[in-house]
C-alpha cells in the first residue's frame, strides 16, 4: 500500500478488483498460505505509509496508517477467508477507518472490506496478486508482484480512496534467507522516490 497526494477516485477501483478476480480465477494453484505476519513501511518526501497484517487460520487482522499531502488516515479490518478449496483466497469482514485533514478530521466510519489474493509458485520464483476494496471512504488497492529465487522482486501497485490516490513501482531485495526485505521505488502520482522495509513470514 502506498500514499500519494490528495485526489478523488471513482468506481474504477471496484472494476479493477473484478478484473483481477477474473484473471486469478483462471489459474489453478494452492490457496495463499494461511498463518503469518506481514508488516511494511514506506517513506517518501512528506509522506509515509505503514501496514501490518496477521493471519491465524481463516481470520486476518490488519491495520494501516498513512500520511499524505494534506492529512493522514488510520484504518483497521478483520476479515474471514471463505472456504474455497483451490485458486484465489476470498476474504470478507468489517472495517473501521478515520481520516484527518491538516485543519479538520472526519468521524470514525464503519464499513465492509473484501479482498482476493492469489499466490502462484513458478519455475523462476513466484507470482502474487492482491485486490482489496472497503466501503470506508471507497478505499481500494491492487498489487501485482513477482519474486525471483535470487531474492529480487518487482511490485506494481495502485490504490486510492475519497481522499487520496496512488500508483507505484518498486524493486525489492530479500535479506539473506530471512523474512526481511528492502524496498525502493517511484510514486507515479506524487512523482517522488520512496524507500522502505518489509517483514513477511507467510
Amino acid at each position: 500500500m502506498t500514499i500519494a497526494r490528495p485526489g478523488r477516485t471513482g468506481l474504477h477501483g471496484t472494476c479493477l478488483i473484478a478484473g483481477l478476480c477474473a484473471v486469478t480465477s483462471t489459474l489453478w494453484a494452492p490457496p495463499a498460505r494461511a498463518d503469518g505476519t506481514f508488516a511494511q513501511i514506506d517513506i517518501a518526501d512528506g509522506a509515509a505509509d505503514a501496514v501490518a497484517v496477521t493471519a491465524r487460520g481463516p481470520l486476518q487482522f490488519g491495520a494501516t496508517a498513512s500520511r499524505y499531502d494534506g492529512g493522514h488516515s488510520l484504518s483497521f479490518a478483520t476479515t474471514y477467508a471463505l472456504p474455497l478449496t483451490q485458486g484465489p483466497t476470498l476474504r470478507l469482514g468489517p472495517a473501521l477507518g478515520k481520516s484527518f485533514g491538516d485543519d479538520t478530521s472526519d468521524g470514525w466510519q464503519l464499513g465492509l472490506k473484501t479482498s482476493v489474493e492469489h499466490y502462484l509458485p513458478t519455475d523462476f520464483g513466484h507470482l502474487y496478486g492482491l485486490a482489496e476494496y472497503s466501503t470506508v471512504r471507497n478505499n481500494w488497492f491492487v498489487s501485482l508482484q513477482a519474486g525471483w529465487t535470487s531474492g529480487y522482486g518487482l511490485e506494481l501497485s495502485a490504490g486510492g480512496s475519497d481522499t487520496h490516490d496512488a500508483a507505484t513501482i518498486a524493486v525489492t531485495r530479500k535479506l539473506d534467507d530471512g523474512p526481511y526485505s528492502l524496498r525502493a521505488g517511484y510514486r507515479l502520482v506524487a512523482e517522488s522516490l520512496f524507500v522502505g522495509v518489509s517483514l513477511n513470514t507467510f
